[in-house]
């Protein structure tokens, strides 16, 4: 079955992982993974930041908007974690990621 995902998703995957065929080869790549698992992470790490909106605080933004929709004041570490977003939305960078790997 052939997959419609566009050819840059697919090379920013292939930028950040391993991909493997068989169980040896998965075996390999799983023993390389984990004798060096800071390997690839930056790839990793701005594909994220590029792809998410805010990555590592989706479940306070959202705890804090449940608060909000019952009427309830949020404790202040959450009202703070859900705040602290400085990031343009999810949709322009990783339309920008799109774009710059075409160019």
């Amino acid at each position: 079955m052939r997959e419609n995902i566009h050819p840059d998703y697919v090379a920013l995957l292939a930028d950040a992982a391993e991909s493997t065929g068989g169980v040896e080869d998965t075996v390999a790549a799983c023993e390389r993974a984990l004798a060096d698992p800071t390997a690839r992470s930056a790839t990793r790490r701005a594909i994220a930041a590029d792809l998410f909106h805010d990555p590592g605080r989706a479940t306070a933004r959202c705890a804090a908007a449940l608060y909000e929709a019952i009427q309830l004041e949020a404790p202040p570490r959450l009202r703070v974690a859900a705040t602290e977003s400085t990031r343009t939305p999810a949709h322009a960078s990783a339309s920008a990621t799109v774009r710059r790997r075409s160019a």
